[in-house]
Parts: structure tokens; sequence; C-alpha cells
């Protein structure tokens, strides 16, 4: 009973958390790419989604917003280093660190 709304990987997958269909083996969770659109499986439209696809949007997003703060963290000693939070009017990289990422 699969439903059409589902993406095709998620389908595909083993009813096993973690494991790949066909290999069996460990997986790690995969990290969204930011060069490509959010597929329409994956839009934000909470009211009307089941709990296995909030789930899987929670899992999603919480990935990307991991990903995209660690991409930040690993900037910011080049920014102290050129001093750039000074450039763009923040007193310290604290400061610059906190307004920026939260």
């Amino acid at each position: 009973m699969q439903s059409s709304n589902i993406p095709f990987k998620m389908r595909q997958a083993n009813p096993v958390r973690g494991q790949d269909a066909s290999s069996g083996a460990r997986q790690t969770n995969p990290i969204p790419n930011p060069t490509k659109p959010i597929p329409q499986s994956m839009q934000f439209a909470p009211g009307n989604l089941s709990d296995k696809e909030l789930y899987s949007k929670c899992q999603y997003y919480g990935t990307a917003a991991r990903m995209w703060r660690q991409k930040f963290i690993g900037l910011l000693p080049e920014v102290n280093r050129r001093r750039l939070y000074e450039k763009k009017g923040f007193n310290t990289i604290f400061e610059f660190a906190f307004k920026l990422c939260g």
C-alpha cells in the first residue's frame, strides 16, 4: 500500500530504519544539496501531511539547518582574520555570529 505522494526513493526504502533496501548496509542520513530546489513533495504544507510525511520533513529541515550552521561556523576564522565583523558594523565577532546565525 504505497501512496503516490511519497517520493519514489522513500517508497523503495527498507522498512528497517537506516538500512539500504538492496544490501541491508547501514546508512547515514543524507545531507540535502543546497543547489537543488526542494522537491514538490518536501514543500511546506503541514496541515495536509500524514505523521510519516511530517516526520520526514522534520528530518530534512533539521539536517539542512545543521549543515548550514556548520558551514557558517567554518567561515568565522576567516571573518575574524579579515576583521570583517568590524567592517560591517559589529563590535565583536560574537555579536556578528549571534545576529547572523542566531
